[in-house]
């Protein structure tokens, strides 16, 4: 056990200033990486795309924001509203110390790197990033006493269809849950304002963010995958 404890700060601390890409697309393990990256390493960043899914804020009614019946609905642990997740849209995840959270940097730093591929993005009143009025990018705020997780998506390529279809189903419903606050002049993806943008091109500007690159698995970190799947 001992032998494991060591094993596992030795994981979390050579983790520091890093920006690390998930190779897995399951929304379970990704959203549970982010928690215990957050109590237990100081990663600069995480990367990861998820399969298609509906990924619905703490204090959100899964039935108010979503065709239940049709896609898989997860629920991650900060506030915010509903968002869609497939594998044309890449999430990222900020890691800081609570002093040295701010939402407003944080986006432009994601908007700066965005604009190494030719995409000029703006940052709203919401700190939403927009491409010609058009939401790219919201993001999803969590606070501990001593960190903070400032996390995101980023549509790449994703299908705008299955986004419209899937998410607000309607219908009233009576509760005190939190509604998800539509994007007023509609969603772009980034590959409608750059023709041809990956997913991966994006991963590569983000890199930028941290001292350097690391994909995590179970072959390259098999105590910190032991952690997540015990979360």
């Amino acid at each position: 056990a001992m032998r494991r404890a060591v094993a596992r700060r030795a994981t979390t601390g050579a983790l520091s200033g890093r920006v690390l890409v998930s190779t897995s697309t399951d929304p379970f393990f990704n959203l549970s990486l982010e928690a215990v990256l957050l109590r237990h390493a100081m990663p600069r960043a995480l990367l990861y795309v998820n399969q298609r899914c509906v990924v619905i804020g703490r204090n959100q009614n899964p039935w108010k924001e979503a065709r239940v019946e049709d896609v898989l609905v997860v629920r991650r642990r900060s506030g915010g509203g509903t968002v869609y997740h497939d594998l044309g849209n890449l999430n990222f995840a900020l890691f800081s110390t609570r002093d040295d959270f701010v939402r407003e940097r944080n986006a432009d730093l994601i908007a700066e790197c965005i604009g190494r591929l030719g995409i000029p993005l703006e940052r709203n009143a919401r700190n939403d990033l927009v491409w010609r009025g058009k939401k790219v990018s919201g993001s999803a705020y969590r606070l501990t006493d001593n960190v903070a997780l400032h996390h995101g998506t980023l549509l790449v390529a994703s299908s705008l269809g299955d986004l419209g279809r899937l998410l607000r189903p309607g219908g009233e419903l009576q509760g005190s849950w939190i509604a998800s606050v539509p994007a007023p002049s509609g969603v772009a993806n980034l590959s409608e304002a750059r023709p041809g943008t990956t997913v991966e091109e994006v991963v590569e500007v983000l890199g930028g963010l941290g001292e350097e690159v690391v994909r995590v698995d179970r072959g390259s970190f098999p105590e910190l995958v032991e952690m997540v799947e015990a979360e």
